[in-house]
């Protein structure tokens, strides 16, 4: 079973105060900013497009970017006076919540919510041992271009290298490596790298790299949903940044019609049950008679051998059968499988059933404990790789890349295998299966590999909110 290397990151959240809230714009436009390097001699800047209505997370990685850090460390926001001065209010990490941290949820702040007019200024401060900050000004308000999110136009000098000191650090580096004859210089420059050059500045390498920035085309993500907890919680790995960016294209339409097919099986597997209910073997699973009558509503009569009607011999009805329950359709009480309220609602219309299974998704096989939530995780992961219309091998590895950077590794803790990955998403994937979203793996021989059909992108995108 997988184990946490860490926990869920709790603490509340807290939402932009209404009193201090900055209007937004109604339109998105490009905000022409500079940024520079607070203290650095010679300066260090950069000037950047970038769209107004990027959330501050994400304004974040594009810092990381155009400057040349690599995101090692924390980092936060600042409206008003300069980080940390009483005045100020700081737009923080979820995670710094942990810790009792002041401040409001940088996921829930646009960036024309603390920018409006050009001359107006934001602070960024990274890494706070050696506190690099930075200043964002902005110089104008543009129409918005149809370009990426954000684009670096000019800029001098080459970033500091991580953990050099701050700024005082830094000046000592530049004096060092400005004199070969410096008792220092060979440990200073092996340190910094021979290929490190204060001086250079590439803007088409950075606008290289700002084209494969994950996430930052994605639309709005509620932090308080699955997946905005989710998110809170990793460094992305760009399958994730991929996905996510997939999501900006507007969901696909669906034929009027298939609506009305939407659930025909968990549908038909309700309606048998009944108001009355279905008396289980000793064992607790279905009586022959009706695995055989799931057998053939399931078309599984070329598929399995057709000598046997026992549940537990028939993998296939078996986890159809389980899905209802983890789904919260079916229950067992007294020897008996019964229709829960919500299955009986579902029971009666597709809309209904379809707008269960967007309430309830993702779900794990199991209900308390680390497996519990791993599994919800990982069905989690598996709906943005349906939402982002991935192939099948694509979302078993968004889904065994996500699950590693949030910390699960396996019982002996090694990094997830992709069957293990793929066990922990087992929980949901199998809904799409069943609903006929997605082709079955039990069946033999498998399946061709088909696009992700626009109603499994539909319903995966309803499900994570997007």
């Amino acid at each position: 079973m997988p184990q946490p290397r860490n926990h869920r990151v709790g603490g509340h959240l807290q939402a932009v105060p209404e009193s201090r809230r900055r209007p937004r714009r109604e339109d998105v436009v490009t905000y022409r900013v500079r940024v520079e390097l607070t203290g650095a001699e010679p300066p260090v800047w950069r000037r950047l497009d970038i769209a107004s209505n990027l959330f501050l997370d994400r304004v974040h990685h594009v810092l990381q970017v155009v400057m040349g850090w690599d995101d090692y460390h924390l980092h936060q926001f600042a409206s008003g006076d300069e980080v940390h001065r009483p005045h100020a209010e700081n737009y923080v990490m979820p995670s710094a919540f942990d810790e009792d941290v002041v401040g409001v949820d940088e996921r829930r702040v646009r960036l024309d919510e603390v920018l409006v007019e050009p001359g107006e200024r934001l602070h960024y401060e990274y890494d706070f041992g050696d506190s690099w900050s930075h200043t964002l000004d902005l110089e104008a308000v543009l129409d918005r271009a149809p370009n990426d999110p954000a684009h670096c136009l000019d800029g001098a000098r080459a970033c500091p290298p991580e953990d050099c000191g701050g700024t005082g650090g830094y000046a000592e580096l530049l004096r060092v490596l400005a004199d070969p004859d410096d008792p220092e210089y060979d440990h200073m420059r092996t340190w910094a790298g021979e290929d490190f050059d204060p001086g250079r500045f590439d803007v088409d390498a950075v606008n290289g790299a700002l084209s494969v920035v994950g996430g930052l085309r994605a639309p709005v993500i509620d932090p308080d949903s699955p997946l905005g907890e989710l998110l809170a919680r990793v460094h992305v790995p760009s399958s994730i940044g991929e996905a996510l960016d997939a999501l900006a294209a507007p969901p696909p339409s669906v034929n009027a019609a298939e609506p009305e097919t939407f659930g025909a099986h968990y549908r038909w597997l309700l309606n048998r049950i009944g108001d009355e209910g279905v008396k289980l073997t000793a064992a607790g699973y279905l009586p022959p008679a009706l695995v055989s009558e799931t057998v053939d509503a399931l078309e599984l009569n070329d598929q399995w051998n057709a000598s046997t009607n026992r549940e537990h011999h028939l993998p296939e009805v078996l986890h159809f059968r389980e899905s209802a329950q983890h789904l919260g359709l079916l229950r067992k009480a007294n020897g008996r499988l019964l229709v829960t309220k919500a299955g009986t609602r579902a029971r009666t219309h597709p809309d209904l059933l379809w707008r269960h299974m967007v309430t309830v998704l993702p779900v794990a096989t199991t209900s308390r404990g680390p497996e519990a939530e791993c599994g919800r995780q990982a069905g989690t992961l598996f709906l943005l790789a349906v939402a982002a219309g991935l192939p099948k091998q694509a979302r078993a590895e968004l889904v065994r890349e996500g699950l590693s950077a949030v910390g699960w590794r396996d019982g002996g803790g090694d990094a997830l295998s992709d069957r293990s990955a793929y066990h922990m998403m087992w929980g949901t994937s199998i809904v799409l299966e069943y609903l006929q979203l997605l082709p079955r793996r039990l069946t033999w021989p498998e399946p061709p590999e088909t696009p992700v059909s626009a109603d499994a992108i539909r319903l995966a995108r309803a499900a994570l909110g997007v």
